[in-house]
C-alpha cells in the first residue's frame, strides 16, 4: 500500500524536498500512499471516527499553539549563504521531525 518516496517520480521537486530526501543514517523514511489500493478498502465501519478526525484537522487546534513573530513571513533568502543554508537545514529538519512522528 505504501512505497518509498524516492520510488515516486511525479515531476519536479523543490530544493527543500530534495534536501529532505537526502539519505543518511538518521534520515526518516518517506512513503507515498497507493490511492487506488486505498479506494478499494471498505471504510464504512469507521466512518464516524473518520469524520471526527477530519473535523479535528479542519478545526486545526495547533494553529494558535506555535508562537510566530510577525517578521516570520519575511523572505530570508538574502541572508549570507552559510547562515541561510543553516536556517534551511533547521526548518527542513524541524518540519521533517514534526511529520515523521
Amino acid at each position: 500500500m505504501n512505497t518509498l518516496a524516492q520510488d515516486f517520480q511525479a515531476g519536479q521537486i523543490n530544493e527543500a524536498t530534495d534536501r529532505a530526501l537526502e539519505n543518511t543514517m538518521l534520515s526518516p523514511r518517506f512513503y507515498t500512499t497507493d490511492f487506488k489500493e486505498m479506494d478499494r478498502m471498505s471504510t464504512g465501519s469507521s466512518r464516524v471516527q473518520w469524520d471526527q478526525l477530519m473535523q479535528e484537522f479542519a478545526n486545526d487546534p495547533n494553529n494558535a499553539h506555535f508562537q510566530r513573530p510577525a517578521d516570520m513571513v519575511n523572505n530570508y533568502s538574502d541572508l549570507p549563504e552559510g547562515l541561510y543554508q543553516e536556517f534551511l537545514d533547521f526548518l527542513i529538519s524541524s518540519i521533517t521531525s514534526e511529520f515523521s512522528g
